[in-house]
């Protein structure tokens, strides 16, 4: 398991990540990742000695099948409190992944074709809280509703570390880039110029690479048009 900064520990990479953050209540899990991670994110869990127990809440940063797939199967194990946005919960809730579209270029297209294959097999779960722009969340995370690729997609700023999880309002697959899929291109794109303005050095993201310092600054130089 990596640990790409203090108190986060990156559980699942590959075509997707998802993250674990300590705080004094315990685990923090962002995302669960496809149908059956969940025994790549608890085997990820035990190699640093953490039960299932351990693990007191799970934020869904958005409602597709990539980041909710393995929530259900997650919260049987732990327990876990679940935390979505309201605009995202009726859709966990039903195991009902919200729709996306593809942007240009041929790989946008074959992801969405494997993305509709993926929409039949999600678990419904139960959510706890239904989470809205501005609220402090378990770990100090501070919700950021960051609409575009999904409705209710939430960035998380955790205000100490200067450090953004990103979600899925951009990717960082070959220079920083707005999704290949998304509900509304042209939102996601002022929702990555409003985050473009927060205060952050670093970030992780739902799919890529983490930035490791001057982060805001390459979000303007990505997102903000002189």
């Amino acid at each position: 398991m990596k640990q790409p900064f203090p108190g986060v520990h990156q559980v699942l990479s590959g075509y997707v990540n998802a993250f674990v953050v300590e705080s004094d209540d315990g685990l923090v899990l962002i995302d669960a990742g496809l149908p059956k991670s969940e025994t790549r994110i608890l085997r990820a869990l035990a190699r640093r000695g953490w039960q299932p127990h351990d693990v007191k809440h799970i934020i869904i940063t958005h409602a597709h099948p990539d980041h909710m797939g393995g929530l259900t199967a997650m919260v049987k194990a732990t327990g876990a409190q679940c935390w979505v946005h309201e605009a995202d919960a009726d859709a966990v809730e039903a195991g009902i992944p919200l729709p996306v579209f593809p942007g240009p270029g041929i790989l946008a297209h074959l992801l969405f074709s494997g993305a509709r294959m993926m929409n039949s097999k999600i678990a419904p779960a139960r959510v706890d809280h239904r989470v809205k722009d501005g609220d402090v969340l378990p770990g100090g995370l501070v919700a950021v509703h960051a609409p575009g690729h999904s409705a209710g997609q939430i960035a998380l700023i955790q205000p100490d570390q200067r450090l953004l999880f990103a979600a899925d309002s951009v990717m960082n697959l070959w220079g920083l880039q707005l999704s290949f899929l998304n509900a509304d291109r042209e939102q996601a794109g002022r929702t990555a110029a409003r985050i473009a303005g927060l205060d952050f050095d670093r970030a992780l993201f739902g799919h890529g690479s983490p930035i490791t310092q001057n982060a805001a600054e390459k979000f303007r130089e990505a997102f903000v048009r002189p």
